[in-house]
């Protein structure tokens, strides 16, 4: 996947959710920019994860975002948005927005993991996430 010469810009427009700014840089770099690395091994949909932007990650994923896209490690956005888990600052909108994109059945959000990356239910585990684990399980036991 190749670094994006735009990631700087998209990296702004995640971090103040600034959805018009998104809307222009999909117009002027195309869909293929959504699944670019753009900070670091980062795509947009890793960077608005890791920051808990839930407006930015819902604006992606209408707009073309691959759920399925790896970072540099194999991680999903899943794995992103999870890591936190264990920290003061995971909040409970966190918990309860992971819990809505789990409840979607328009995703293929690739759930058993990604390329060698983290499963996120183990890193829901790792992390002390009992909230995100409990998700996962039931979405697990959903797709019986």
């Amino acid at each position: 996947m190749a670094v994006s010469d735009c990631g700087d810009k998209f990296v702004a427009a995640i971090e103040s959710e600034d959805i018009h700014a998104l809307h222009s840089l999909l117009s002027t770099h195309g869909q293929k920019s959504l699944s670019e690395y753009c900070m670091g091994t980062k795509t947009p949909l890793h960077v608005a994860a890791a920051g808990h932007k839930f407006k930015c990650i819902d604006w992606l994923l209408q707009h073309g975002a691959n759920p399925r896209a790896t970072d540099g490690a194999g991680n999903s956005f899943l794995v992103e948005l999870i890591k936190q888990g264990g920290s003061p600052h995971y909040s409970h909108a966190a918990s309860a927005y992971l819990k809505q994109l789990l409840e979607r059945k328009d995703l293929c959000l690739g759930i058993d993991g990604e390329e060698g990356g983290d499963v996120p239910l183990v890193c829901a585990l790792r992390c002390s996430n009992k909230s995100a684990a409990k998700a996962l399980l039931e979405r697990y036991e959903s797709l019986d």
